[in-house]
């Protein structure tokens, strides 16, 4: 099955991804400059706060923050580095104090505030802003691979998938433009790795959902009723449900689920992370006997395929080390969907990018996430919607227990063709 994984998807995607690396996205210069001006404005403000809180040199220089962290504010090493055993103080470590939210002196609780903002701000602004704004360049193109990554989703440098879809920092979108008389044409593969676990799986309730057209993470919330209430003081329901569905999908612990609960929804405490994973393995039994089936058939093959034959060699489920076992099996679970997933979306995009070419287009400029992106030339709304018909069938080519839908989106920029 390799051979035919390298033949039907693989292959095929090379000449597109080449055309993709050389045409770039294009920018808009004045909005670049903009941008870039408000995150030094941004980080301007926030390093004042810090400084009027205490902290003397630079957040961007590990030394000064140690001291500020470690020694001033008396935190705890969680994590040390690997050569020089010194605390460390990377950008999931902050995020790991700032779950300690509730033991630490409020002062303690803002400056870990201020360091994550700092440091998702200027690695944006160092990424995509301030190289392109100080040469003057008005098209970014990235160095794409098909494979630097075990489950066979696509890298580039930079990475554009970095930046946010939501929040202040996801404005930046806007700068990402159509070329003259073009509009940018998103089409998003929507809820790929739920549908690809309700095939893998045969779960009946997720089976149920799709088939009838529900939305998975609202269905979820419904039959997880008493949790609602709980969780009504958070901002979005249906985000912080689809925040730990994926994450228990993945075997993530509570304690993680708890960080990216805190990163992308309101606060959320362990209790309530612990919560929800109990409520998910409730209503979804037959999906949990899944995954432990295909943890129990690794260890006895070593190995884990996905539905295309694309393989994961898998050693540490015989460790002696709880750790390192708990981690492989993590390994283990999201591969079969993330793999999948990516195969469906790589495998669709040289039908794809012909399609864009067809009615007049560029062809495609970007794979993010689960969406294929680019530049096709305006378009009447009977034509739109014929092109829509065409896009979809290209899309869904890989039939799976559940249908596939594709959500198509246009715009004059990136961040409005996704309804932003």
């Amino acid at each position: 099955r390799l051979w035919e994984l390298y033949t039907g998807i693989e292959a095929p995607a090379i000449p597109v991804l080449a055309e993709m690396e050389l045409t770039g996205m294009k920018l808009d210069p004045v909005l670049l400059h903009d941008f870039t001006q408000q995150y030094e404005t941004k980080m301007q403000s926030v390093l004042a706060e810090l400084q009027s809180l205490g902290l003397s040199g630079t957040p961007s220089k590990d030394s000064d923050l140690r001291q500020f962290l470690f020694d001033e504010l008396g935190l705890p090493v969680l994590v040390r580095t690997e050569k020089t055993l010194r605390s460390s103080v990377a950008l999931d470590v902050l995020r790991r104090l700032l779950l300690l939210r509730d033991t630490l002196p409020a002062k303690s609780v803002r400056v870990l505030e201020l360091l994550i903002e700092w440091s998702e701000t200027e690695k944006a602004h160092n990424t995509f802003l301030s190289p392109y704004d100080s040469q003057g360049i008005d098209t970014i193109y990235s160095t794409i691979s098909q494979t630097s990554t075990i489950t066979g989703r696509l890298s580039s440098s930079p990475n554009i998938q970095n930046i946010p879809a939501r929040g202040w920092r996801a404005e930046i979108r806007r700068m990402f433009v159509a070329p003259e008389g073009y509009e940018l044409c998103d089409a998003d593969l929507a809820q790929i790795e739920p549908r690809v676990l309700a095939h893998l799986s045969q779960d009946s309730r997720m089976l149920d959902d799709f088939r009838s057209g529900r939305d998975s993470y609202q269905s979820l919330g419904l039959d997880m009723g008493f949790l609602i209430e709980q969780l009504g003081k958070h901002s979005d329901l249906r985000t912080t449900i689809k925040i730990i569905y994926l994450a228990d999908a993945y075997g993530t612990s509570p304690l993680k689920m708890q960080e990216i609960g805190i990163r992308l929804v309101n606060y959320m405490s362990l209790s309530e992370a612990r919560s929800i994973q109990t409520g998910i393995r409730q209503v979804r039994p037959e999906f949990i006997a899944w995954r432990r089936e295909i943890i129990e058939r690794a260890r006895r093959d070593g190995e884990v395929r996905d539905m295309f034959g694309r393989r994961r060699f898998v050693g540490g489920l015989h460790s002696i080390d709880p750790a390192t076992r708990q981690a492989t099996e993590r390994e283990v679970s999201n591969f079969p969907e993330q793999s999948g997933a990516g195969g469906i979306i790589k495998g669709a995009m040289p039908a794809v990018h012909k399609l864009f070419k067809q009615v007049g287009g560029i062809g495609l400029i970007d794979q993010v996430h689960d969406e294929l992106l680019g530049p096709v030339r305006k378009m009447t709304a009977s034509d739109k919607e014929e092109f829509k018909r065409e896009l979809i069938k290209r899309m869904t080519q890989v039939k799976l227990s559940v249908p596939l839908e594709v959500e198509v989106g246009y715009g004059s920029n990136w961040q409005e063709e996704k309804g932003g």
